[in-house]
């Protein structure tokens, strides 16, 4: 797994009970809501890496995900700035909270656990008071809960090792390491006789959380996509990749020995347009089929000579 992608695992996996890892958000009653969710601030616009929240006492998480060792003051500051009308505005409040009152709406900083003495550091460096939470392949520690009503401090060793990866790859991803988890979808649809794949159950199938990613982005006006920007990113990912190799996907799909190779008509973009531009709809959900079949797009799979 990229050490990009842990904490968001991490965080993901603290959430479910499937016994592959540590359940300590879910225990203490949080549930993830979204990711990848817009919020609009009066110090800027942004992107919530995963909003969670708790009942009684109403709690809600905006969960800022870092690989890396600093905390990019800019990002925190929006964070730190969200209420629970900023992100009703934005529909990127749980449907549960909508009605209530007394809303808490904190950040949670989420990094790696052998980051964890930098990013104490960067938090203290800006006076920014925030739980933070550090990922580990032995160890989960939640801190600085102090005064939060709903959350408390824990320190955890395991001996699960990384976290389940339910986001394989996301927008960052390189072509070889979206390879490698697109084509075993394809070959899947070839064994399954399928005549169409479209694009947002290649998406589906690559990420576990593709439904929890947030609906309600901007829009750019020349695409009028169901699911976020940063959704659309993703699938952007998969898109382009998945039409512009199709070549590099046809060789390895050979080399894995799939039943005999069809072409296989990829549902979602526009012939004609930037592949820069997203999942464009995500394959038109809510749109006729008639209309999907005017977006096709085609990767060929078929072997040579």
């Amino acid at each position: 797994m990229d050490p990009r992608l842990i904490p968001i695992n991490g965080l993901i996996a603290l959430l479910r009970a499937d016994g592959a890892w540590p359940a300590l958000l879910k225990e203490q009653a949080f549930e993830r809501f979204q990711l990848e969710a817009p919020l609009t601030t009066p110090v800027g616009d942004t992107r919530v890496d995963a909003v969670i929240y708790r009942l009684d006492p109403h709690l809600v998480l905006l969960s800022e995900c870092k690989g890396g060792r600093n905390i990019e003051e800019e990002q925190a500051r929006k964070y730190l700035a969200a209420t629970a009308d900023l992100l009703k505005r934005t529909d990127a409040l749980p449907p549960r909270l909508r009605r209530a009152t007394g809303v808490t709406v904190l950040p949670l900083f989420v990094g790696l656990e052998e980051h964890r003495a930098d990013l104490e550091a960067a938090l203290r460096g800006l006076k920014i008071n925030a739980p933070l939470l550090t990922i580990g392949a032995q160890r989960v520690r939640l801190s600085n809960t102090s005064g939060i009503r709903g959350l408390d401090d824990f320190d955890h060793h395991h001996t699960r090792g990384l976290p389940p990866a339910r986001f394989r790859v996301d927008h960052q991803s390189l072509p070889e390491e979206i390879q490698e988890v697109l084509v075993p979808e394809l070959i899947a649809a070839q064994a399954g006789a399928r005549d169409i794949v479209a694009l947002e159950g290649l998406a589906a199938a690559v990420i576990s959380e593709w439904d929890v990613l947030a609906h309600g982005a901007r829009r750019d006006s020349s695409v009028v996509p169901r699911r976020s920007f940063a959704a659309s990113q993703l699938g952007r990912c998969v898109a382009s990749f998945a039409l512009s190799q199709a070549g590099a996907i046809a060789e390895a799909a050979s080399s894995s020995n799939p039943p005999p190779l069809r072409r296989i008509p990829v549902v979602g973009l526009r012939p004609g347009r930037r592949s820069s531009d997203g999942l464009l709809a995500l394959c038109g959900v809510g749109r006729s089929l008639r209309s999907r079949a005017k977006r096709r797009s085609t990767i060929s799979l078929k072997r040579e000579g």
